[in-house]
């Protein structure tokens, strides 16, 4: 059996917590065969742990990397409406929320992605036409009592480029993909499942969206951007939760952010779990 494991910061980059917990899976697993996808800043930083023998390849996609090289024989233009369509189908989706909003970031995900095997999605996301439609939508959906600035909006198109950054990469062929982060660690492993029917499992330590969250309010940054990208986090996650076979919190804590954000009970087994009374 062949594992993908797919980390964010962490193994077999920096050692340390979740590092060591990885390396201590794959060395207590030798029957298993792993790969290690690991999403770290720029794709080129040395790796700290020695490899067991069961673990065999180990691919860096650096988030904040130059953009990777297209082959493409298309071009992304301002106006590309096949990119625009998709790209506003993601952001009305993630702003507008509804019942169906999971259901129609996935679609819109998953256009994007059919969009970027021929095309460079990293020129599309950062075009004048991504941060035009990024404002036009956000002025249409909040009700900020401001409208989104031109800092706002190029603020909040780069970040959302460097969180999709795994759609332009191949999708690991393997048995099982098991993602120690939701967000973008998982989209790797989601997007396995969406062309080769791979199973996917979440084992989150920390939790994804009460991280970001966190973080969003110790930047700094202005009232209409920690919204957009409050949102975005939150159906990011959810994408996650709701496309994994098995979600795996390592505490109640966690599990209730789980259940919380979109994971199914029937799916989700924690590992503090209450004991029943005697």
């Amino acid at each position: 059996m062949r594992v993908t494991l797919v980390t964010e910061g962490t193994y077999p980059i920096h050692p340390g917590g979740v590092s060591d917990w990885c390396d201590q899976l794959i060395r207590g697993l030798p029957e298993i065969t792993f790969d290690v996808v690991a999403l770290t800043g720029s794709g080129r930083e040395p790796i700290t742990y020695e490899p067991p023998p069961n673990r065999e390849r180990v691919a860096r996609i650096g988030l904040w990397a130059e953009p990777p090289r297209s082959r493409s024989r298309r071009r992304a233009h301002r106006a590309d409406p096949e990119f625009l369509a998709a790209y506003a189908h993601l952001l009305e989706a993630t702003l507008r929320g509804g019942p169906r909003a999971a259901e129609w970031v996935e679609s819109a995900l998953r256009r994007l992605r059919a969009y970027a095997a021929d095309t460079p999605l990293t020129a599309a996301l950062r075009s004048q036409g991504a941060v035009d439609l990024l404002v036009d939508v956000t002025s249409r959906t909040f009700d900020l009592r401001a409208s989104p600035t031109l800092a706002d909006a190029l603020a909040v198109t780069d970040l959302v480029e460097h969180l999709l950054r795994p759609l332009q990469f191949p999708a690991p062929r393997t048995d099982l993909v098991h993602a120690t982060a939701n967000g973008s660690a998982t989209l790797v492993g989601l997007l396995a499942r969406w062309e080769h029917d791979t199973p996917v499992i979440l084992s989150e330590h920390g939790v994804y969206l009460r991280e970001r969250l966190l973080a969003l309010r110790a930047s700094g940054c202005g009232r209409v951007q920690r919204a957009v990208l409050g949102r975005f986090y939150a159906r990011l996650s959810e994408l996650g939760y709701r496309g994994c076979a098995a979600v795996l919190p390592v505490s109640r804590f966690n599990a209730r952010w789980a259940l919380r954000g979109g994971a199914a009970a029937a799916r989700m087994l924690a590992a503090h779990r209450r004991r029943p009374d005697p």
